[in-house]
């Protein structure tokens, strides 16, 4: 888990968390699928007038894996606050389930 303290703030009125999830290490380690995750949150964050507060993430992690073993994802949950909000480029990298059986 690795988790990337936002040093740029888009000014809005409101705080974002940001969730990255690659499956192998392999794609971890070229940063290439973290690199594209993290630039599609962050375009969102700026079209809704969000800043991004900070972005958790897990490499190497297969979106069927349970979210308690996941600790980019707990940590992300986690930092959440009253008002937040929680951006992930595709809803596939929360899950290959049904996302309402994370809930």
């Amino acid at each position: 888990m690795t988790t990337t303290k936002a040093t740029t703030k888009v000014t809005g009125s409101g705080r974002a968390i940001g969730y990255l999830r690659v499956s192998t290490e392999e794609q971890g380690a070229s940063g290439l699928g973290l690199e594209a995750q993290a630039a599609a949150i962050k375009a969102r964050a700026a079209e809704l007038h969000l800043w991004i507060d900070v972005i958790h993430q897990d490499a190497g992690v297969s979106g069927a894996a349970s979210p308690s073993s996941r600790p980019g994802l707990t940590s992300a949950i986690a930092a959440l606050a009253g008002g937040d909000v929680f951006l992930v480029a595709k809803r596939d990298r929360l899950s290959r389930g049904d996302p309402v059986a994370m809930a």
